[in-house]
């Protein structure tokens, strides 16, 4: 196995996929990736996302989100606006922007949605 060069779908830019990202996404059970890190980023920011909230612990402070393609996202309880005084229950449905944390995705720009 070596680092390979791969193009974006997107941009048309090419891209290194090195040993250690194909080695995460194989144990992962991912494809590789069709765009390249940019790309990425800049659709997880800009395209709202719909889903349901699906646990939420108050006493804890986050919950997670099942979004309509099935993917869970994490939520910490200050992108719901519980200090707003919004009180979120279970089963409400949300759009948000997802970013990229250390530990998976996360919501944020969390609002109700609106019908």
């Amino acid at each position: 196995m070596s680092d390979r060069y791969l193009t974006c779908r997107t941009c048309g830019n090419t891209f290194l996929y090195t040993v250690r990202a194909q080695r995460a996404d194989r144990l992962a059970q991912r494809p590789q990736p069709a765009q390249c890190p940019g790309c990425l980023a800049l659709d997880t920011l800009t395209v709202r996302h719909a889903g349901t909230l699906t646990r939420y612990n108050r006493s804890r402070g986050f919950g997670f989100i099942r979004d309509d393609d099935g993917q869970t996202v994490f939520v910490h309880a200050s992108e719901l606006g519980a200090r707003r005084g919004m009180a979120p229950t279970m089963g409400t449905r949300l759009t948000y922007y997802v970013e990229q944390s250390e530990r998976g995705p996360r919501a944020c720009g969390v609002r109700p949605e609106e019908h």
